[in-house]
């Protein structure tokens, strides 16, 4: 909530997300709480908080066991994750980018979301 109260509160939130143990599996709305505070991180021009975002990213998908989980957040947050991997000018930054990124596309394994027309929904009732 303090990220989105404030760009200058997105360095403290992302850090204390970053302290945060994910121990068990995790799911769409655990996934969807930190969007915001990662789509805030990953637009910052700090590369270190863009670091600090794809290792957040990196550590909650290899707690994903069903891609379901990830699917719907997807068109969101690859984008900013390859951004990540393109534009970070750090080295080591930028490999953290692309392991993020490699994890993020294993979350979601060979699943793609599909928008379904009303049309065809109903053929299928």
């Amino acid at each position: 909530v303090e990220a989105a109260q404030s760009i200058s509160n997105t360095h403290s939130c992302v850090e204390k997300l970053a302290g945060c143990i994910f121990v068990q599996n995790v799911e769409a709305p655990a996934l969807a709480c930190t969007l915001p505070v990662l789509s805030r991180g990953l637009n910052d021009k700090s590369e270190e908080v863009k670091r600090t975002c794809c290792l957040i990213v990196d550590n909650m998908c290899k707690l994903v066991e069903d891609p379901a989980e990830v699917l719907p957040l997807m068109p969101r947050l690859e984008p900013l994750v390859k951004s990540a991997c393109e534009k970070i000018a750090d080295p080591e930054a930028r490999g953290m980018a692309d392991k993020a990124y490699k994890t993020l596309q294993k979350a979601a394994g060979e699943s793609v979301l599909q928008r379904v027309s009303a049309e065809d929904a109903l053929k299928h009732l």
